[in-house]
């Protein structure tokens, strides 16, 4: 259950693919974003052949939740 109840309507989160994560969380610390999740398992190695699924969570001023991603959201088998 999400921070707003188990009948929320509206927007959940969503998110944004960046070249570059520690440029982008930089940018966003700048601006007092709070980051919501670490960097944990960032530098653990990709298969050969995979994607990796990465994110880390950010909420802005308004606490509306983000994600940025420097491998993007493959949903779908290659």
């Amino acid at each position: 259950m999400g921070a707003n109840g188990p009948n929320y309507n509206g927007i959940h989160h969503f998110g944004f693919e960046v070249d570059d994560l520690n440029e982008a969380s930089q940018r966003l610390e700048a601006v007092q974003a709070k980051r919501l999740t670490q960097k944990d398992g960032l530098d653990v190695a990709m298969a050969p052949g995979r994607h990796r699924n990465f994110e880390m969570k950010w909420a802005g001023p308004d606490e509306v939740v983000f994600d940025i991603s420097h491998t993007g959201w493959q949903t779908l088998p290659e």
